[in-house]
């Protein structure tokens, strides 16, 4: 059963170069490791059909988390439903050297996750 705001592969794949193939959570290579795609801002929030949540599928909602990492950004309940990881969560969403990228990047999730919550 497909998602509405599901990650295609391609964006997937770019999400996980965008970290250097490293886990944007704890930093860790995932060579060998079971990955998972996961939504920064939760695509529940979203409204299927709504033009304007698009970003809810773009690689800038795109992190690639272990299999760890992801299971333990699930289990945080605030992350779950209605709420959003703060961006320093995912220290190496641009992988290790790229500090500046990741700053913008969660500057962008910030935004996004105020434009979409204030319409609950």
């Amino acid at each position: 059963m497909s998602r509405t705001f599901e990650f295609s592969t391609p964006m997937k794949a770019q999400a996980r170069l965008r970290q250097w193939g490293l886990c944007a959570k704890c930093g860790h290579s995932m060579n060998n490791s079971l990955e998972h795609a996961h939504h920064v801002v939760p695509d529940q929030i979203g409204r299927s059909g709504d033009p304007a949540d698009v970003f809810l599928r773009s690689v800038d909602n795109c992190i690639v988390l272990c299999d760890g990492c992801h299971i333990a950004a699930h289990a945080h309940g605030d992350f779950r439903f209605g709420a959003v990881a703060p961006s320093d969560w995912f220290p190496y969403s641009h992988g290790k050297q790229e500090q500046a990228q990741h700053v913008l990047w969660g500057n962008r999730i910030a935004l996004e996750w105020r434009r979409l919550s204030a319409r609950r």
